[in-house]
């Protein structure tokens, strides 16, 4: 499998990495935060699906995870 290009963790920043689970009958697919911090909310499933749920494929399971919003470094996010 290819892996459609994913972008950092929007909580934390780091390297997101795809995966498959072939447990089942059919491959599931999800996205999660690769990064050294355990409490960073990326680590859960956030972005899967089964294969055969309106065929979601790896891109689609890419395209969930990519359109989150970005990590706000700062005081980008207006607060005062």
């Amino acid at each position: 499998m290819k892996t459609p290009k994913l972008l950092p963790c929007p909580f934390c920043g780091s390297k997101a990495i795809m995966e498959q689970d072939y447990r089942s009958w059919t491959p599931t697919y999800y996205v999660t935060c690769d990064g050294e911090d355990e409490a960073c909310p990326g680590k859960a499933l956030a972005a899967s699906g089964m294969a055969d749920d309106d065929e979601l494929t790896a891109e689609k399971v890419a395209a969930r995870w990519n359109r989150r919003a970005p990590v706000l470094q700062g005081n980008e996010g207006g607060a005062k």
